[in-house]
């Protein structure tokens, strides 16, 4: 059944949505010839213990969730969304970076245009094998039962440097460095119902790396993206993300010690760290509050320093930390903007 209570706008709006483990959130955007305004954010928690579960995935739990977000979050009523796009649970949606190798047998030979797609080709698909099987081998889940959303081209290389395209270069060695943004099947499918129930049929899902694709060397740094119930964590270094990993570790440690602590629940938890980050506990309370956070922060931070470590990485000189909000904010720009820098594709 489809809940269709949109029609048709003038003006265009896009609408933003972070699932999250246990939260949905929300971003309406206005655009209106050259000017684009954000006309609201909504957020709304859900019950999160067995919502994931693949043997009794609670649909009507989410789709409950998201369809308060869109009436909260400032979409004029009855109008439908140009495009939708969505975020879900690091736990689901997935990223990983590979970088095959393809060698040319007449070196000396310049690329044409029809040598260089069938490159892509081949170069796209020996990279969604590599992801596959990484993920399979740390997952269990077999290649056939993961649907790939995008597989992009970040960077090329002709025996070692760096070129913008391929098409009028020769060269042996080609390396190219692909993002691949992928998911469970099942969970395609499941989340692209809940959204097509709600009338959103014009959607897409995106990643937080494809965030930080284009947008340039000055941001260079170490991103950290701290969810409930995980840490994701991408490495930028020349424009282009070089490393994407996540921990299983987030906010919602700090809710389930203040929960454990006053006997009170998760929910109330919430409302408590709440009126904690806006200062409006009375400074008794607020010591108390600051007494479980130490020890939980220095357990995050231990663990995200040795998984950083695992991964041979350093922390860098700048480190950004943000909410999604305000990262899917930046991703509708990326969408509209569009870019001929990267090559995309997707099965």
């Amino acid at each position: 059944m489809t809940l269709s209570f949109f029609k048709k706008a003038e003006k265009e709006y896009f609408l933003v949505l972070d699932i999250g483990n246990g939260t949905a959130k929300g971003l309406v955007l206005e655009k209106e010839k050259e000017k684009n305004v954000i006309l609201g954010a909504s957020i709304r928690p859900y019950n999160r213990f067995g919502v994931f579960d693949s043997a009794d995935f609670k649909t009507d739990i989410i789709k409950a969730a998201i369809l308060k977000v869109i009436q909260e979050s400032g979409l004029p009523s009855l109008i439908k969304p140009k495009l939708s796009l969505a975020t879900l649970p690091p736990d689901v949606l997935r990223a990983k970076i590979a970088s095959p190798v393809f060698n040319r047998n007449k070196p000396k030979d310049i690329i044409s245009k029809k040598e260089e797609e069938e490159i892509y080709r081949f170069i796209l698909k020996e990279a969604q094998n590599k992801i596959s099987l990484e993920f399979a081998a740390e997952s269990g889940i077999l290649p056939q039962e993961l649907k790939f959303l995008n597989l992009a081209i970040m960077e090329m290389k002709i025996d070692g440097y760096s070129v913008p395209t391929l098409q009028g270069y020769g060269g042996e060695s080609l390396e190219l460095k692909v993002l691949g943004v992928f998911l469970p099947d099942f969970y395609y499918r499941q989340f692209g119902k809940i959204l097509q129930d709600l009338g959103l049929e014009s959607f897409k899902f995106f990643h937080i790396a494809q965030n930080l694709i284009n947008l340039g060397e000055n941001f260079d740094g170490i991103y950290f993206d701290i969810g409930g119930e995980f840490t994701q964590i991408v490495v930028a270094n020349e424009g282009k993300p070089q490393k994407i990993d996540q921990i299983d570790s987030g906010g919602n440690l700090f809710l389930e010690a203040m929960a454990q602590t006053f006997g009170i629940s998760e929910n109330e938890s919430k409302v408590l760290s709440e009126r904690y980050s806006q200062a409006l506990l009375s400074p008794e309370a607020r010591s108390r509050v600051h007494e479980i956070f130490v020890p939980i922060a220095k357990e995050w931070l231990s663990r995200l320093k040795a998984r950083m470590r695992e991964i041979k990485f350093l922390l860098p000189k700048v480190i950004y930390i943000f909410v999604a909000l305000l990262i899917v904010g930046i991703t509708v720009y990326i969408f509209w903007l569009g870019s001929d820098k990267v090559y995309n594709a997707a099965n």
